[in-house]
């Protein structure tokens, strides 16, 4: 009798274990045996912030396509994802063609490295651009141990470096410039590039939806979906306390560089996330997207009786403003110490967190962003990218 029901146990457990494989994408390496008609990709992704990329799934591949990479794009990126050990698709002749899932990844910009940790993908980290720019200690760890290694970006990409990492995929960005962009430079070399355009995004929550998009060459869809679901919840929530706030301070932004100052245009994701935050921010009525050069005599006649001032460049104190310029001393917010920028987590070398996984923490940066205009509200906490210059 023990037997028995120890054997139905088993093959009831074994039923079970098949219908959990077949709920699952296939993480590593390819499957043992292609069968026409089976769905390889039962997790899925649902994209519902992003307007820069979409994805159809079609049984054993998937395609990706980015459609604004740059401003004034006039050109659209498609990416073939073919699981592997199974056929590539006919057609496509325009597409690049990617086995997946990837397993050597290198990154060109910081902001993609903790796509990597959200979806429990850190081992295949092989390259990135700069050490210099890191802050996340795991990627630290694997530079000092030589498992990640510097390939440089842009003018300055190291081809020689690039070829001998192997990787299955390059993540990078373009301007449209192909004499700057490192992307033509890559597929030159017969190296797998892809284009994230996440940087177009006009709000907070679709910029870090392109985590979505790096998680699609891992096959990661449930692991993604997961982390951008808490991601997007709390910042929900979050914005909810924002948007609903009596009081709303006068907000500006940014410092003067190089004669102009470039303050983030009332289309802007930096304007959402401002509004989100409960605040009045001063070039709200302006339509741009972008950002707008003005003359420091144009910021001064709007934002000099603005409450607070954030987000000024790499200024770790009040005094370094007026070391810049004396005539920052006439904004109110300079007098009454209501300067904050993101600089509370920044590594001796110069790598600021702010710039590694703020964006892909958007709840994180408005929470911290309602601490400082609405204290109240968000008593308990404690400013995580940002502080208060003294």
């Amino acid at each position: 009798m023990l037997r028995q029901t120890a054997c139905v146990i088993a093959a009831l457990f074994g039923l079970l274990s098949e219908a959990l494989a077949e709920s699952t994408n296939t993480l590593k390496g390819a499957v043992d045996a292609y069968t026409r008609g089976v769905d390889y990709f039962p997790s899925k992704i649902d994209i519902r912030h992003a307007k820069g990329f979409d994805v159809a799934y079609h049984g054993h591949y998937k395609v990706a396509r980015v459609l604004n990479p740059w401003k004034d794009a006039t050109e659209t990126f498609t990416y073939v994802l073919t699981q592997k050990g199974t056929p590539r698709p006919d057609g496509y002749e325009d597409a690049q063609h990617i086995d997946v899932p990837i397993e050597r990844y290198a990154a060109l910009s910081t902001t993609y490295l903790p796509h990597l940790e959200a979806i429990g993908a850190e081992e295949s980290l092989v390259g990135l651009t700069t050490a210099s720019f890191v802050y996340a200690d795991w990627i630290l760890e694997r530079i000092a141990d030589g498992r990640t290694v510097e390939t440089g970006a842009d003018g300055g990409l190291n081809r020689e470096t690039i070829v001998a990492l192997r990787p299955d995929l390059v993540m990078t960005y373009g301007s449209g410039n192909p004499a700057g962009d490192a992307h033509p430079k890559l597929l030159e070399m017969g190296i797998t590039a892809a284009i994230n355009a996440e940087f177009m995004e006009g709000t907070p929550l679709g910029r870090a939806e392109w985590m979505k998009f790096t998680a699609l060459f891992f096959n990661r869809e449930t692991e993604v979906e997961q982390a951008f679901g808490g991601i997007e919840s709390r910042y929900v929530e979050l914005s909810e306390i924002g948007r609903t706030a009596r009081v709303r301070p006068r907000v500006f932004t940014n410092m003067s560089w190089h004669g102009l100052w470039h303050a983030s245009g009332g289309k802007s994701f930096i304007a959402v996330l401002l509004a989100d935050a409960g605040a009045d921010y001063v070039w709200k009525d302006t339509e741009s997207e972008r950002s707008i050069p003005m003359e420091f005599e144009s910021v001064l006649e709007r934002a000099q009786n603005a409450d607070v001032w954030i987000n000024t460049g790499n200024w770790g104190s009040r005094k370094e403003a007026i070391d810049a310029d004396e005539r920052y001393a006439l904004f109110m917010a300079y007098k009454k110490s209501e300067m904050y920028n993101h600089v509370a987590r920044v590594k001796e070398h110069g790598g600021n967190d702010y710039w590694e996984s703020g964006v892909a923490n958007p709840h994180l940066v408005l929470a911290d962003l309602i601490r400082i205009f609405h204290p109240e509200s968000l008593s308990d906490h404690k400013l995580y990218y940002y502080r208060k210059l003294d």
